[in-house]
């Protein structure tokens, strides 16, 4: 059984945001009413007049565990690395502010699954039996399921969503890994491929997913594709260099 003090965390869950004042305080509240894990929530903005930053002043005003951080650069990806750098617990979580309750209500499953199992990343999946994927833009949705699924059946990676961003990491393989992303959320999947391509333990577990009903998603499919492109390149290569004894080009 894993045991803390009341000092420690079990799980860092690092949360980008941009313009996002009817989201945050939503987001905020189900957690701090639902999850049961010891959590901080290391929220990160790109520049001193995003809309959020009074309501997350507000709320961090009254619960210390919320931590505003400003990110030295913009964008969604030197946030995301900016909130992986200033976590402390072992277990690091990214979600997106825009999250369902169908999503948030499996914190507390991803943080007992990575502690019992001794997991690197725990994965949620929309791809899954058990998962599901609603709404948003149909190219977009058959674009992730496709890449999702010939990537397992292409090299056996033990996730049907690679490229979903709500996952968790643990720290010290993110610490021991350069990242190299340039442009958006393909973060997330060169993580995973490269911790699929040291052995790394992943683990998935179903997720009801919905697109967001507020606000504008920043999500840019044609602008973001070719990075996404490198990585699912990089995971294929990469496994079946192993598998036939080659060497790394």
């Amino acid at each position: 059984m894993l045991i803390m003090t009341p000092t420690e965390y079990q799980v860092d869950i690092v949360v980008p945001v941009y313009n996002e004042p009817e989201n945050l305080p939503v987001f905020y509240e189900y957690i701090a009413r639902h999850v049961a894990s010891t959590w901080r929530m290391l929220v990160v903005y790109d520049f001193a007049e995003d809309t959020t930053l009074p309501v997350l002043k507000e709320i961090a005003s009254r619960d210390p565990r919320v931590i505003p951080i400003l990110s030295p650069q913009g964008g969604v990806l030197n946030a995301t690395k900016t909130g992986f750098a200033r976590a402390e617990s072992t277990a690091v979580l990214e979600l997106a502010v825009d999250d369902s309750p169908t999503v948030l209500e499996k914190i507390d499953d991803l943080v007992r699954i990575f502690y019992a199992e001794n997991a690197t990343i725990v994965a949620l999946s929309r791809y899954m039996p058990g998962g599901k994927r609603e709404g948003g833009p149909r190219i977009k949705a058959f674009i992730s399921r496709f890449a999702c699924l010939s990537l397992r059946w292409l090299t056996g990676i033990p996730t049907h969503d690679a490229t979903y961003t709500d996952r968790l990491y643990r720290r010290s393989f993110l610490q021991s890994i350069t990242i190299e992303s340039t442009r958006g959320l393909e973060i997330a999947l060169e993580i995973t491929v490269k911790a699929h391509a040291q052995g790394e333990k992943i683990i998935e577990i179903p997720v009801h997913w919905s697109d967001r009903t507020v606000g504008v998603s920043r999500f840019k499919v044609l602008e973001w594709m070719p990075a996404y492109f490198r990585w699912y390149w990089y995971g294929i290569k990469t496994y079946w260099a192993k598998r036939l004894g080659l060497k790394k080009s």
